[in-house]
Order: C-alpha cells, then sequence, then structure tokens
C-alpha cells in the first residue's frame, strides 16, 4: 500500500530555487505525458473498422457514409443486429465489438484532452510556460519521434526494466495475491502508433497502470519512484534530467510532495509560487446559453485568487487526473499530505502573535472544502444530462436525435477508470469481437465499392456531390496508384493537422484571448481515419510537415494559383504544406479553404493591409497573431518584410456583411479551414434565420511582391452550393481583372474525392 513520505518542513530557503526547478520539471513533464497519449489513442481508436456520416443541421449528405468509425448508441435489441437504426449496412467487419471498442477509446481520449488542461492550468497557476511542441514527444519538424517502436514511456517507465509474466505471477501468488491480473508480457511492449491489436492494449494498460502494480512488475523499484527532494538536483536542471516515475500517478504525487514543502519561513513551495488570477483556459466546464458544465463537481481551473483555497483547486484536478486514469492509488496519499500541510500551518498561525482571525477563517474553510471532496467515482464522472445538451447528435436529415452518441460513449465509460475500460477494450480483442482496418486490408479482395459508401436507404444524392462510386475510386486508387507517395503525402497531412492543434496550444495556454483550434482537432480524427482507409496502417507522423518556401503565394486548391511568378501546373493542387484543418493554421493570403466563411472586416492579423504570411509554418519572429485568433487577432507582418504603411480599406464596417472566399481570403486566419476543398463541402446558409437569402463575398487581387490583398470585385453564394465551384468562380474573377486567359476547370483529385467534408 501506497505511503506518504514524511513531511518535509523546516527545510533552509537555500533551496527554494533547487525546488522550484524541480517543480516546473515535473510540472512540464506532466503536460507531455498527457499530450502524449493524445495522439497515440487517437491513432488506434480511427483504425477501428466502420464508416460514419457526415451530419449536421442539414442534409446536405443524405443517404452517404464516409470512411471512418464514429460514436455510437448501443441498443441491444437483438444481438444479431443490436443498432438496426443507426447502422444499415452490416458486413463482417461491422461488429457490435467495434462501437463498444471505439465508444471506450473516445471516452479516454476526451478524457485525456481534460487531463491537458487541468496540466496546464497547474502550470500556469505556480508560473510555468506550458509548451506543446519540440522534445522530448517532437522534433524540430513537427515530427513524433516518441512513437518510433521504443520500450520508454516517457518521463514514466522503460518496459525492458520490467520483469517477465511468469516472473509477476510467481512472485503474487507466492504472497497470496488471489486478484486477477491481466497477463501482460511488457517486455514485448513497443512504444509505436497502431491499429487497436494486442501491443497496443498493454501498452495502453501500461500506461494507465497503478503505482501499486508497476512497483510488483518491476526487475529494480529503486530505478523508479524517486524519493523528494530529489537527489543531485540543482537549480539549474531540465526536464530532461527527471528521474522516471514508475506511473504517472506517481509523478503526480511528486508533483504534489515538492508544493507541500515547508521552509524555515514557514511558508511551503506552494506559497512562493501560487500565481493568483492566472491565466485559466476552460472548454468542459463553461457554463453559457450554449454550453453546460461537462464535470459540474469538479474543478477544472484554478480560479481562487486566495492560496489556501486554490490549492484544495489544484488537489481536486489532481485527483481527478489520477482517479480517471488509475482509478486508485495517490488520491488518499496526496489529500493525507495536504490535509496535514494545512493543519500545519493552521498550528503555526495560532502560535503567531499576529495572526489574524480572518487567516484561521480561510483556512478553516480550506480544511473544510477538502474534507468534503466526495467519493472519485461519482466526482470525476462526467454529467449525461449536460453532455447531451452540449453534443446533440442529428440523423442525415438534420434531424436532432433523441440520445447524443458522444454523450453517450462517454457517459457509459465515464462510470470506470481508463484502465478498466482498456482492459474491456483486450477483452473484445482477444474474444475476436473487434476488427480493423488493418484487418480488412489484409485480404487483397478487399476494395471499397459504391455500397460501402451508402446506406440501404439511399436513393439518390439531393445535392450535385461525387457520387458513392467516384469515391470509392478515389479511395482504391490512392492505394493502388503511386501508394509509397500517397502514403507520404497522407502522412503529412495528419502530422499537418495536428501540428495545428499544437501549435496553438503554445499560444491558447500562455496568451489570452487564444481561441482553441476544435476545426484541426476533428480534421486531425478525419485524416486519421482516411490514412487507415485507404493503406490499413497507421500514417508515419514521425515525418513531421512540409515546410513552406519563402517568396510564394500559395494556393489552397486544384489549379487555383493566383502567384503570377509561380502559377503552377494548370490542374495543380495545394501543396502539402498548405494543408490545414483549421482557420488558425490558414497562415497566409490565398489558402483559406471549405465552407467556413469568415468576415473580411476588422484589422485582425492583417498588419496594415498586408497579406501577414508565415514561410516555414513556426511563428514570425516579428510576432504575428494568435494563429487561431478569431476575433482577438493583433497586428502581423508582410510576407516580405514590414507591411507598407497605407491606409487598411477592410476596417470600417459595412453592411451586407461581406465574407472570404475560399483560395481569395486576403490574409492569415481569415480564410476558411480545410484545405485543400472536399469535392463533396457544400456551403450551409450564410444566415441560418434566413436560410433563402445569399451570402456576399469579398474578392481580392494580390500585387506587387508582397502580394498586397486589394478588393477588386464582390460575388454571392448560397446554401447548397459547392464550396469548390464558389472558389472556381472567385479565381476566374481576378483572372478578369489581370486580363488573364481562362483555363479550363480541372476534375476532382482523388485525395479531393476521397476527403470528407467538414462539418
Amino acid at each position: 500500500m501506497l505511503q506518504a513520505q514524511k513531511p518535509i518542513t523546516d527545510r533552509p530557503l537555500s533551496f527554494v530555487e533547487t525546488d522550484k526547478s524541480a517543480l516546473n520539471a515535473i510540472a512540464q513533464a506532466s503536460v507531455n505525458v498527457e499530450l502524449f497519449t493524445i495522439p497515440l489513442y487517437m491513432t488506434s481508436l480511427y483504425s477501428i473498422y466502420g464508416t460514419h456520416q457526415v451530419n449536421g443541421q442539414n442534409d446536405f449528405y443524405e443517404g452517404r457514409l464516409w470512411p471512418g468509425m464514429s460514436t455510437s448508441v448501443i441498443r441491444k435489441k437483438d444481438p444479431a443486429d443490436p443498432d438496426p437504426d443507426a447502422r444499415k449496412n452490416l458486413t463482417p467487419y461491422d461488429t457490435q465489438g467495434n462501437k463498444e471498442a471505439f465508444n471506450g477509446i473516445f471516452s479516454v481520449f476526451i478524457a485525456e484532452m481534460l487531463h491537458l488542461q487541468l496540466a496546464s492550468n497547474l502550470c500556469n497557476a505556480i508560473g510555468v510556460k506550458p509548451t506543446y511542441t519540440g522534445a522530448p514527444l517532437q522534433n524540430e519538424n513537427f515530427g513524433w519521434d516518441c512513437y518510433a517502436g521504443s520500450s520508454v514511456i516517457p518521463h514514466i517507465l522503460d518496459f525492458q526494466d520490467c520483469k517477465p509474466w511468469e516472473q509477476i505471477k510467481a512472485e503474487r501468488e507466492k504472497k497470496g495475491d488471489d486478484k486477477k491480473h491481466i497477463p501482460i508480457d511488457y517486455r514485448a511492449i513497443k512504444v509505436m502508433l497502431g491499429p487497436v491489436d494486442q501491443n497496443q492494449v498493454d501498452l495502453f494498460l501500461a500506461i494507465e497502470e497503478t503505482e501499486e502494480d508497476a512497483h510488483e512488475i518491476l526487475i529494480d523499484p529503486d530505478k523508479y519512484f524517486p524519493t523528494v527532494p530529489f537527489a543531485n538536483w540543482t537549480a539549474k536542471s531540465k526536464a530532461a534530467d527527471l528521474p522516471m516515475f514508475g506511473s504517472i500517478g506517481y509523478m503526480y504525487l511528486c508533483l504534489f510532495t515538492y508544493l507541500s514543502i515547508e521552509y524555515t519561513d514557514g511558508q511551503t513551495l506552494w506559497d512562493k509560487v501560487f500565481k493568483a488570477k492566472s491565466l485559466q483556459q476552460d472548454l468542459f466546464n463553461t457554463d453559457t446559453d450554449t454550453h453546460k458544465p461537462e464535470y459540474p463537481l469538479m474543478s477544472a481551473t484554478i480560479d481562487a485568487n486566495e492560496a489556501a483555497a486554490a490549492l484544495t483547486q489544484a488537489i481536486d484536478m489532481i485527483d481527478g487526473i489520477t482517479d480517471q486514469g488509475e482509478g486508485k492509488g495517490v488520491v488518499p496519499v496526496i489529500r493525507q499530505i495536504a490535509h496535514q500541510m494545512l493543519l500545519n500551518k493552521k498550528a503555526k498561525l495560532q502560535n503567531a502573535a499576529n495572526s489574524e482571525t480572518n487567516d484561521h477563517g480561510k483556512l478553516d474553510e480550506a480544511i473544510a472544502r477538502l474534507a468534503a471532496l466526495t467519493a472519485v467515482a461519482h466526482q470525476y464522472q462526467p454529467n449525461a444530462d449536460n453532455l447531451e445538451k452540449d453534443y446533440p447528435s442529428y440523423n442525415d436529415k438534420g434531424i436532432q436525435q433523441k440520445q447524443s452518441r458522444d454523450a453517450y460513449a462517454r457517459v457509459s465509460f465515464g462510470s470506470v477508470d481508463h484502465y478498466a475500460t482498456f482492459a474491456k477494450v483486450r477483452e473484445l480483442l482477444l474474444d475476436g469481437q473487434i476488427k480493423t482496418w488493418a484487418d480488412w486490408h489484409a485480404d487483397p479482395q478487399n476494395v471499397w465499392t459504391a455500397s460501402m459508401l451508402k446506406t440501404k436507404d439511399h436513393v439518390a444524392d439531393k445535392y450535385p456531390i461525387p457520387s458513392a462510386q467516384d469515391v470509392a475510386g478515389a479511395l482504391n486508387n490512392l492505394k493502388q496508384k503511386d501508394p509509397d507517395k500517397n502514403y507520404q503525402m497522407l502522412s503529412h497531412v495528419v502530422a499537418g493537422a495536428i501540428k495545428g492543434v499544437t501549435s496553438v496550444l503554445n499560444d491558447y495556454f500562455n496568451k489570452p484571448g487564444t481561441s482553441f483550434p476544435f476545426p484541426s482537432m476533428s480534421g486531425s480524427g478525419d485524416r486519421m481515419a482516411l490514412c487507415w482507409a485507404v493503406f490499413g496502417k497507421a500514417p508515419a507522423l514521425s515525418i513531421g510537415v512540409e515546410s513552406k518556401v519563402s517568396g510564394l503565394l500559395y494556393h489552397a486548391c486544384q489549379g487555383l494559383s493566383l502567384d503570377p511568378n509561380n502559377p503552377g501546373k494548370p490542374n495543380s493542387c495545394a501543396p502539402v504544406a498548405v494543408f490545414h484543418t483549421c482557420k488558425g493554421s490558414n497562415t497566409c493570403a490565398a489558402e483559406g479553404g471549405c465552407g467556413f466563411v469568415q468576415s473580411v472586416q476588422g484589422g485582425g492579423s492583417c498588419g496594415g493591409g498586408g497579406s501577414s504570411c508565415t514561410s516555414s509554418g513556426k511563428p514570425s519572429p516579428k510576432g504575428i497573431a494568435s494563429k487561431h485568433a478569431m476575433l482577438n487577432a493583433t497586428k502581423g507582418h508582410a510576407l516580405h518584410g514590414a507591411a507598407p504603411n497605407i491606409p487598411n480599406p477592410f476596417t470600417k464596417p459595412r453592411s451586407p456583411a461581406y465574407y472570404s472566399a475560399p483560395s481569395d481570403n486576403r490574409c492569415m486566419s481569415y480564410g476558411g479551414c480545410a484545405v485543400p476543398i472536399s469535392a463533396s463541402q457544400i456551403f450551409p446558409a450564410p444566415d441560418s434565420t434566413d436560410p433563402e437569402q445569399p451570402g456576399q463575398m469579398e474578392l481580392y487581387n494580390f500585387l506587387g511582391s508582397q502580394f498586397q490583398p486589394m478588393p477588386v470585385n464582390t460575388m454571392s453564394y448560397q446554401a447548397g452550393d459547392l464550396v469548390y465551384d464558389v472558389a472556381w468562380n472567385a479565381y476566374i474573377a481576378v483572372l478578369q481583372e489581370r486580363n488573364r486567359p481562362i483555363p479550363p476547370k480541372p476534375k476532382p483529385s482523388d485525395i479531393r474525392l476521397a476527403f470528407p467534408p467538414s462539418t
């Protein structure tokens, strides 16, 4: 049974900076570990065989299916067909096990996003600026080196230090341990991206291992589970110098033990490092007209201004992370340390002649709050009613359904910890109830057909999108025609989509007013699912992203180049370097994509009218706006140095509202999301309150060596228009302004046919 180490009191003040250094390193390590799990779990999640409908509050894609599994409401009416309404196409690879496994891994994946938020907010509360790119997980090109097949979970465990399973089993039997343990060959586990197979589920279980079990599986536990304060640690030591912790729970225990250190001046390290009114971001527990708290009984931020009250919030957050993950172990120990810490402080106040009654009251309140923290089984579960409101599901006719699929998945597994969830997935796998895209592609007879991309009641497409036959052909072509090149391209695409998240997180948790890159998160899943569906294997995230070349005006889709110095081939698509899934990772003019229009008004990140580009995919040294700043953008700079000092024609309010045309946005962050543009992407109504009313777009020519955006014309669009058609019309209008010849309109490429529409 894990015991708290002896309280550290009367520590000389000369160690404060050394202890701060260790605390800061652990705090960043906690961010690293939580971030490490997200692409890992997401990759296996989308390896599960299945298709999904692209549903929203419209009927654009009625009767059509797209590659990639999604969450399901499982109605156990008939063992042979447990959910006939939600899945109308059944193949030998469509199983209830697939649906259960997807729901389970999805629930953990979302919880890991919560854990990343909590770890990041803890960092800010103690004055640490968290980072989400670079070592030890990624290289300078945003490639993920941590999944290269090694035996190491960063900061936690090296599987080569584990005992063989038979030895673990024998030792447990010898001491009379009659618990049912999962037989895991730890020494065979590889830390890599892969489908839901035995290596992956064993890896997931090891990540969520309890501190107690981790002690039992290690050859030399003394190499792990370091005592606080760390031996040989100095004020100049970094996260790379940290000892291995043995379990995630123990890492958080070390973090809190450092916070509880008391010095000779009577202050704890928490007292010394706590930053009141620090930046605290919240994706989960905001309470607005459109979003209700998902974990209403749990602290998701540290917003208390008084140190003792803030400490109880920090404890609640750490407990939430460890309880949801391993389910037990360090939670009672952390509470024991915290309780003693507050009692010690109260005793010192009582002995101090100049202490104030108010200080006693605040400590009493904090002690009472700590004692009132409820049983973790209930406190850290998502709220079912609120999830139903936050994440409604729609059918392919745009009608809201009685039950939310995402809410069902998260609530079904919300009452069990991650270890138990992965144990269930492992059980389904070994029972033959899970089929993956790797399994499907292992049979050379399996190819995409139109019937796989339509529901059984599909009659005809309501809108002029590519046929299911055309999409199936494109999916097959990507694998059969130049597969190595196409696999590398899709790997770059997925890595770039994830980079669109991590690079924005650097701003989101460090700069007030930055918006979370939701489209990049959903787009990453779509791209990941497509790679699995086309090739039956995980993307090679280690290759990272391609960098843009300075001095070019890139374009968003086939044949739309407006760079007079580099027009490219008439049918050339957007280079992989500018593929993106979020407005915030649209880093330059003319790179805006899909069907989510942005207003042309406001100074934005255009900095005096220039195109405000970055050429390398990395932040400009002159300081650009946060990469996903909706209406909070700041000054930027032009492509080739400072923007000319000319009046900005875009800042005055105008009526009606004008929007950017796809591939013709005037500067970074003003275009749409997905690039290249899916051949099936359709514009929703410009104004949902008046869906018949057309929208207005302002078109731009780009002049001079700095590609200065200048308005040249306007055009209208309406709900149901194909986004590429609108982009083409805008392109033609600019060519006419330049007195250039009009090329033939290209047919959709395979990658554009294969990409699902964004929602």
